[in-house]
This record gives C-alpha cells, sequence and structure tokens, in this order.
C-alpha cells in the first residue's frame, strides 16, 4: 500500500503511531517557521501550526489535536481520548509531561536544537533534532510506547517554540 494513502486516513493517535513506525520528519512553511508540514517517506500526512501565544494545532487526516499555554510555565494537549500535560520545573531546559497515567522527563538542548524524553524507568521513548535554523526536525519515538507519539509532538512545538524565540530576541 502506498505510505501516503495509507498515512492519509488516520483517526487517532493508535493509528498514527502505529502507521509512522516510530519515524517523521517536519518541515517549516514560511519564514518563521509557524507551520510544519509533518512527513513520512517524503509524503505529507499532517500539519502542525505554532504560536507562542495560543499554542498550536495539529491536523493529521481526520485527526486533530490542540496544544495550549497552561497556567503557569506548561502545556496542555488534547485530542482524541488523550491528555498530555506538560510543566516546567526549576530547571529551563526540562519538562515533566504526564500522558497516559506515565510521567515523562523532557530535557532540551538549545545550542544542539534537540531534545529527548525519558519513561519514568530511564529509557528513551522519544526524540526530536533539528538543524541550526530551526526549519526542519526529525522526530523517533517508542512504538510501543501508547503515550510516545503525542508527547513527541508536544516535544516537536516546544522546540520549535523556543528556537523561533531566540531567533526573533
Amino acid at each position: 500500500m502506498n505510505p501516503a494513502r495509507q498515512i492519509s486516513g488516520l483517526a487517532s493517535w493508535q493509528d498514527s503511531r502505529d502507521a509512522l513506525e516510530g519515524f517523521f520528519t517536519a518541515q517549516a512553511r514560511g519564514l518563521l517557521a509557524r507551520e510544519f508540514d509533518l512527513r513520512k517517506d517524503g509524503a505529507s500526512f499532517g500539519r502542525l501550526r505554532t504560536s507562542d501565544r495560543r499554542g498550536a494545532e495539529l491536523v493529521v487526516g481526520g485527526f486533530a489535536a490542540t496544544i495550549e499555554r497552561a497556567s503557569g510555565v506548561g502545556y496542555r494537549m488534547t485530542g482524541g481520548r488523550l491528555e498530555v500535560s506538560a510543566s516546567q520545573p526549576a530547571a529551563v531546559n526540562v519538562l515533566e509531561v504526564r500522558a497516559a497515567g506515565r510521567l515523562y522527563v523532557a530535557r532540551a538542548s538549545f545550542l544542539r536544537n534537540t531534545a529527548t524524553v525519558r519513561a519514568g524507568d530511564g529509557r528513551l521513548t522519544a526524540r526530536v533534532s533539528g538543524n541550526v535554523t530551526g526549519r526542519r526536525y526529525e522526530v523517533t519515538y517508542d512504538e510501543t510506547e501508547d503515550a510516545a507519539l503525542p508527547v513527541a509532538v508536544l516535544l516537536l512545538h516546544h522546540l520549535a517554540i523556543l528556537r523561533r524565540r531566540v531567533y526573533l530576541a
């Protein structure tokens, strides 16, 4: 089956997680990298629209999720039957992420434009790495982990927003 056709009909996080097989890329559209085409094997399967103030919107086939700024410093993402929340403890490069009843710890490196997420047991759950300009990202995640894909998408949004703020400052 054609990968683009298979991915275009996704209706949930689980469908997406299974069809993407643990890897996708995000390519910026426009000069300020506010919108990303999500791609698998060169074919576009969705879009992530980011905003510093309002949050973001993810659209993949017939499935949509929103990312909102949460009270204090953090995010809240809802889509399907899953809610993912992230808060920033004392360290600026660390996010505590809660999804599907589990706690994950995300660490970002602004100079390298990368971020990793680890489950409570220390296992690598997701990795997001971008180029120097923040216009292209590669996202890998653990296909066996139920919440790995939504956590990776939230981390992609976080890293893109931080990178854009650096360039606009």
